[in-house]
C-alpha cells in the first residue's frame, strides 16, 4: 500500500508540473487516503504522517494555483493539525512553518486578518523553536523574517500599529533592508509617533528634510 501511495503522489506531481491539476488532486488524494489509513493502522508513526503531510502539501499548492482558496486553507489546516511535536524531521518544520505562513496569506487573502495573524504567529513559534534548539540555523533566519514581516502587515491591517512596530524591529536585526526600514516608519507613524516616523524616513532618504 505505501508503494502504492508513492505511486500516485508520483504521478501527481507530474500532471501537476504538466498542469493537469484535476488529474493531479485525483492522485493526491488516493495518495493521502492510503497515507491516512496507515497512520491510523498498528504500523502507523512518524514516516506515515510526514508522508500525509508532503501530500497535503501539494494538494493545497495545486488547489491554490487553481485559486480554490477556501479548499486551500482547509489542506493547510490539515497538515497544520497533523501530529507530530519534536520528531519532526528538518523537512517536516520546514513544511509546517510554511504550511502555517502559506494559510495566514491565504486567509488575509480572504479578509480574516485576525485567524491570518494566529496563523503567522505559529509559524514564528514554529521558527523560534528550532533556532533555538539550533537546527535550520541558516534557513531559519530567512523564514523568521518573512513570517514577522507577514505579520507585522497584519497587524496594521488589525489596527495594531505598536504590534506592527515591534514586529519590524525584530525583522530588521537581521535584515536592515530600507523597504523594511520604510514600513516601520510607516507603522510607527500609523501608532501616532509621527515625530519618530519621520525621522527614519528622512534618515533613510525616503522623503526630502
Amino acid at each position: 500500500s505505501e508503494h502504492l501511495a508513492g505511486a500516485y503522489y508520483n504521478l501527481a506531481l507530474t500532471l501537476s508540473l504538466e498542469g493537469d491539476a484535476s488529474a493531479a488532486l485525483e492522485n493526491v488524494e488516493l495518495a493521502s487516503a492510503i497515507h491516512r489509513e496507515l497512520m491510523n493502522g498498528p504500523s502507523g508513526g512518524e514516516t506515515q504522517t510526514e508522508s500525509l503531510a508532503k501530500c497535503y502539501d501539494l494538494m493545497a499548492l495545486i488547489q491554490e494555483n487553481q485559486s480554490q482558496l477556501r479548499e486551500a486553507i482547509t489542506t493547510y489546516e490539515r497538515l497544520i493539525d497533523l501530529p507530530g511535536g519534536d520528531s519532526r524531521s528538518t523537512e517536516g518544520v520546514r513544511r509546517l512553518a510554511r504550511a502555517c505562513l502559506r494559510l495566514a496569506t491565504l486567509q488575509a487573502t480572504m479578509g480574516d486578518f485576525k485567524a491570518a495573524e494566529t496563523a503567522a504567529s505559529n509559524a514564528i513559534e514554529v521558527l523560534q523553536d528550532a533556532q533555538s534548539e539550533g537546527a535550520l540555523s541558516q534557513e531559519v533566519g530567512e523564514y523568521l523574517g518573512i513570517a514577522l514581516a507577514a505579520r507585522a502587515e497584519i497587524h496594521d491591517e488589525l489596527g495594531h500599529h505598536k504590534e506592527a512596530v515591534a514586529d519590524w524591529d525584530s525583522v530588521l536585526r537581521d535584515n536592515p533592508q530600507p523597504i523594511y526600514q520604510l514600513r516601520r516608519g510607516v507603522s510607527m507613524a500609523r501608532a501616532g509617533d509621527h515625530a519618530g516616523a519621520s525621522e527614519i524616513l528622512t534618515e533613510g532618504n525616503f522623503i526630502d528634510e
